[in-house]
């Protein structure tokens, strides 16, 4: 083949993967995937999802011990308390393997919680309880390998199978980097009852840290509504949240917006309090249930329009966002958003507007052992 023709075959080839590479930002234009532009001013930027989870599950956590079982260099895991079984033993079983292994709970070491403590410990898992000068240590998360993170409503106790809760996996380096700085100053702090908060500097656009900067996240997502809004939270009473919620449902901006919450969640007066609180907005409680079909709710979470999502441990109460320590994650994704938008349907459908008075009586939570974090949040929230 001549030079000339071989010069000409080159441009048509250049030429034809650049007409495919159009065509298909065009088909991804026209399905709502992406949009010209769009996420040049996009305040929370897309970030990669290697796995959506969502509970309950009739498996439980079989994610998170097969995510244990396979690790190869290291587990940094930073939850409220490890209490299944299945988690334990998983972690147990790695005690005296070559990686680096560490667990951080909450520092209120009672009950259950303290008998799965000392079962951790003393087989050897690194273990510690958290600093006291966080209200509640609230985060579930995980690090695996230095290479994937964890960012969860999901609590390691005993309601994988009764508890409506999300989570993500994400590669991106620079969220595992943050998360694991975080860990570090939390691990070092661990056990210390000072009152001082060693939260390192945090600034990724995607993550929501308290007590550092969660609610200005949180307000900054509501704020971002041009059409819907779907929320559902275990916890509800931050003032600033309820005050971008009105402002997003209110007659200027004519967002859509659902609320729903537990119908008991602890007898937390708060939430009530909260909904009285919201002008415009729709608003249903959920069943406390206990199983697959009629779930506990205690996920954190919202999708706006659709395509812009917040997961987390994060509730919107006053102690969650300015007392504790908590994490979520926000992020542009259509394809989460319109499952999450799938998932707060269903909640929505078996759910009710919520009596008033409150109809809980005297059973209130989720009867699980303790497995809520109502009680626990509680503290400090009408403050």
């Amino acid at each position: 083949m001549s030079l000339w023709w071989s010069s000409k075959l080159t441009k048509f080839t250049v030429a034809l993967a650049v007409l495919a590479s159009g065509m298909a930002f065009a088909q991804e234009v026209n399905r709502g995937k992406k949009s010209p532009g769009d996420d040049a001013n996009e305040p929370f930027p897309r970030i990669e999802v290697s796995k959506f989870i969502v509970m309950p599950m009739a498996s439980s956590h079989s994610d998170w011990v097969e995510a244990i079982r396979g690790a190869r260099k290291s587990i940094h895991m930073e939850m409220f308390h490890v209490t299944e079984k299945a988690v334990i033993d998983a972690l147990v079983a790695r005690a005296h393997d070559n990686i680096d292994m560490r667990v951080i709970v909450d520092h209120k070491i009672i009950g259950g919680y303290k008998a799965a403590f000392d079962t951790l410990s003393s087989a050897g898992v690194k273990i510690r309880a958290a600093s006291a000068f966080y209200s509640i240590t609230h985060s579930k998360t995980m690090i695996v390998d230095n290479s994937v993170a964890w960012i969860t409503s999901i609590n390691m106790t005993n309601t994988g199978t009764s508890s409506r809760d999300f989570g993500i996996l994400t590669p991106d380096t620079a969220i595992i980097a943050e998360i694991d700085k975080v860990f570090e100053s939390d691990w070092t702090a661990a056990g210390d009852n000072a009152n001082v908060d060693t939260t390192p500097a945090v600034n990724h656009p995607n993550l929501a840290w308290s007590p550092t900067n969660s609610t200005n996240q949180l307000v900054k997502l509501i704020d971002s509504a041009k059409d819907t809004l779907d929320l559902e939270v275990e916890n509800i009473g931050s003032q600033d949240i309820l005050d971008a919620l009105n402002r997003a449902a209110s007659p200027e901006r004519k967002v859509q917006v659902r609320v729903i919450i537990p119908q008991c969640s602890g007898n937390n007066p708060n939430n009530y309090a909260a909904l009285k609180k919201l002008k415009g907005i729709q608003t249903h409680v959920e069943h406390d249930g206990k199983s697959l079909d009629q779930p506990y709710l205690h996920a954190k979470m919202i999708v706006v329009d659709k395509k812009r999502n917040y997961i987390g441990s994060i509730n919107f109460s006053y102690n969650s966002t300015v007392k504790s320590r908590e994490l979520g994650v926000i992020f542009l994704d259509e394809d989460i958003g319109g499952k999450l938008s799938q998932e707060f349907k269903t909640d929505w459908d078996r759910s009710v507007a919520p009596a008033d008075p409150p109809e809980c009586g005297k059973t209130g939570g989720n009867g699980s052992g303790g497995s809520s974090d109502s009680v626990n949040d509680l503290v400090g929230d009408a403050a």
